[in-house]
C-alpha cells in the first residue's frame, strides 16, 4: 500500500494504516487518512478520493475563521455528499487570530509539546466528537484534516494511534512525515494570501514536525491522564466506543 497519496489540489494526504500494534496486529489500511486543507481538491481529486479510496467522512478540525480565510468545508466529493464534522479544537468563542496571539504570548511563537497540550485542555470535547466518528461502522473511510494537516491533525492522529496500540516511536515517525509536505504547504499559504512576513528559512523552521514534539506530547498525556484512553474518557468518550474503534481499525 502507498502511504503517501499525491493529489493535484491538496497536500500532506496520507494513510495511517500498516503500523504494528502491541497486540501483534496492525492498523488497517484505507480506513483513516490525514490531510491538509481539502478546499482546493480538483474534480479529478474528488472522484479519486471517493472511488479509489472510499472516502465517506470528513473530520474538519479548523476554526470557522479559517474557512473564511482559506476555503469552505468539504461536504461533497464529485457531487456525492459526505459526512462532515467541524470539530474545531480552537474555541469558537474567540477569533482564531486572537487565540493564536494569546497562546503565543503564553508559550512562545514556536510550536511545542506544551502548546499542543494546551489544545487538549481547550479542545477535549471536540476531539471526543471526532472519536465518535472513528467508531462509526457505516463509514467506509475517514479523513482528518486542519489547514496544514500537521499540528491539530497530528495531535488527534497521535491519540488515535496510541489507542490502537501503536508504539510511541512509530507515532513519532508518523508525525515526522509531514515535513515532506512543507513545500506544498508554503505554496498553499502563498496562494491564499496568508504568507507570514518572515524569511523563508524561518517559515520552514516553523512548519517542521520533529518526532520528539509529538512523543513529548504523548509523555505529557501519560503524566496528566495516564494514557490517551485516560484523556479521551475524561473528555467524554466511553470505553465501549474506544473498544469498538480498536475492533474496526486493527486487524
Amino acid at each position: 500500500m502507498d502511504r503517501h497519496i499525491e493529489f493535484e489540489g491538496t497536500f500532506n494526504f496520507r494513510d495511517i494504516g500498516g503500523y504494528r500494534t502491541e497486540s501483534g496486529g496492525s492498523v488497517r489500511w484505507r480506513r483513516v487518512f490525514r490531510s491538509g486543507a481539502l478546499d482546493e481538491m480538483t474534480a479529478r481529486d474528488q472522484a479519486r478520493a471517493r472511488d479509489e479510496f472510499g472516502l465517506s467522512t470528513v473530520i474538519d478540525l479548523r476554526h470557522p475563521d479559517e474557512m473564511e480565510m482559506y476555503g469552505p468545508a468539504r461536504t461533497e466529493l464529485a457531487g456525492t455528499p459526505v459526512t462532515n464534522l467541524n470539530a474545531s479544537i480552537v474555541p469558537r468563542s474567540e477569533a482564531y487570530r486572537t487565540y493564536l496571539d494569546r497562546v503565543a504570548e503564553r508559550y512562545g511563537r514556536l510550536l511545542s509539546a506544551e502548546r499542543y497540550g494546551h489544545l487538549l485542555t481547550v479542545g477535549g470535547e471536540e476531539i471526543a466528537r471526532a472519536f465518535e466518528l472513528f467508531a462509526d461502522e457505516t463509514a467506509h473511510a475517514v479523513v482528518v484534516h486542519c489547514t496544514a494537516g500537521k499540528d491539530r491533525t497530528g495531535t488527534v492522529i497521535a491519540l488515535l494511534l496510541e489507542v490502537l496500540g501503536v508504539s510511541r516511536e512509530q507515532i513519532g515517525s508518523e508525525y515526522e512525515l509531514s515535513n515532506l509536505a512543507i513545500p506544498r504547504l508554503i505554496e498553499y499559504g502563498d496562494a491564499k494570501g496568508q504568507a507570514p512576513d518572515l524569511p523563508m528559512a524561518e517559515r520552514v523552521a516553523r512548519l517542521e514536525t520533529p518526532a520528539q514534539r509529538i512523543t513529548d506530547l504523548m509523555a505529557l498525556v501519560q503524566r496528566e491522564y495516564g494514557s490517551a484512553r485516560g484523556f479521551l474518557t475524561a473528555s467524554g468518550v466511553s470505553e465501549q466506543t474506544l473498544n469498538r474503534i480498536v475492533d474496526l481499525l486493527v486487524e
